[in-house]
């Protein structure tokens, strides 16, 4: 589930980055990202929820769970099963703000660079 959360969020490096180390964006083949059919349920929620994220100052922190909840509430799982799927969710949230952050962090070196 991390995997395909970075695979949504990661940029691709840009076609100058790639010539500094040697290589052509033709070098690589979109492989994408295998999502198992166990976590299909959670990917598709997390997706879904892309556009509710919490913003401050230009910087990403968390979906709005109030969100998260109500979705899942909809989907009239069991306990049991609305809370593992809300801890997938959470656990694909934190792989996409470290991805954002690291991000963000790069883009910051680069600014303070130029």
């Amino acid at each position: 589930m991390r995997e395909a959360a970075r695979a949504l969020y990661e940029s691709e490096p840009s076609d100058s980055k790639l010539a500094a180390f040697g290589f052509k964006r033709t070098d690589y083949a979109d492989e994408g990202v295998e999502v198992w059919p166990e976590n299909e349920q959670a990917f598709q929620l997390f997706f879904a929820l892309r556009r509710q994220w919490r913003v401050s100052d230009g910087v990403a922190f968390g979906i709005d769970h109030n969100v998260l909840f109500a979705r899942v509430q909809r989907l009239n799982l069991s306990d049991d099963d609305a809370r593992q799927l809300e801890d997938d969710v959470v656990e694909m949230e934190s792989e996409a703000l470290a991805v954002m952050n690291e991000e963000r962090e790069t883009r910051a070196k680069q600014a303070r660079k130029e």
